[in-house]
């Protein structure tokens, strides 16, 4: 009986461009890695100020408002430490609002952030949240708040997983985007600064108010729990 000639199987050889994208996928990862745990500071070492950068709590305005910071990443625990005797400060927001504001500029029709694919922030895309491009806010807010602080987009953890360390802030100095003008005057002038925020990643839908995107308390409760932490340390409501 002869036998049945070996049946070859041909597998897919890499293309110069397979390479080019998995090199950078673990580059991308091996970034990720470096940065895990670690938060992003603006330093003014000539007027030995610190900021600690909280996404969509006015940071663009901040680092805007002085000229050459050193933009660094740190580890929370470390401000209170080798800080003693700065002027360190952030600033905080309502997380309802907030999370309004993230949803209006990186996946809401129109979004008009600076990295965007398909219609949707790329950094949630590399970090495995599946949005999608007009995602209705309701869905948004659900998908959300699926998400732990440990395993979600920076723009998505609550504010305390970053600023606060064994019960207290990081940072001498806890401002609030409602009050941003007021409060940073204060902060400047502590240091010998006179100078206004710039107005800046502010659209025509910043004049909506949040609540407006809130149709129902099971929405308000949703995100209320989920960042129930931001609520409690930073005392905000609804």
């Amino acid at each position: 009986m002869q036998e049945a000639p070996a049946t070859t199987i041909e597998t897919p050889t890499s293309t110069f461009w397979d390479w080019i994208t998995l090199f950078q996928l673990k580059q991308q990862r091996r970034i990720k890695d470096a940065y895990q745990g670690k938060c992003r500071v603006a330093i003014w070492h000539e007027h030995r100020l610190l900021y600690l950068r909280l996404p969509k709590c006015g940071n663009s305005s901040i680092v805007a408002a002085l000229p050459n910071p050193e933009l660094r990443r740190l580890r929370p625990a470390s401000l209170s430490g080798s800080f003693e005797d700065w002027t360190t400060f952030t600033f905080v927001r309502n997380p309802w609002s907030r999370l309004v504001s993230t949803y209006r500029q990186k996946v809401a029709t129109g979004a008009t952030t600076s990295r965007l694919k398909e219609g949707v922030f790329e950094g949630f895309r590399e970090s495995g949240i599946p949005v999608y491009s007009g995602i209705p806010f309701a869905e948004f807010c659900e998908m959300v708040c699926s998400f732990p602080d440990q395993t979600t987009e920076k723009h998505l953890q609550s504010q305390s997983c970053v600023l606060m360390h064994k019960g207290a802030a990081v940072v001498k100095n806890v401002g609030r985007v409602e009050t941003i003008n007021e409060d940073w005057r204060r902060i400047a002038e502590s240091v010998g600064i006179s100078l206004e925020l710039p107005r800046l990643n502010v659209s025509n839908a910043e004049y909506t108010h949040y609540r407006e995107y809130y149709r129902d308390s099971r929405l308000v409760n949703l995100v209320g729990d989920r960042y129930a932490n931001d609520v409690a340390n930073f005392g905000y409501d609804f």
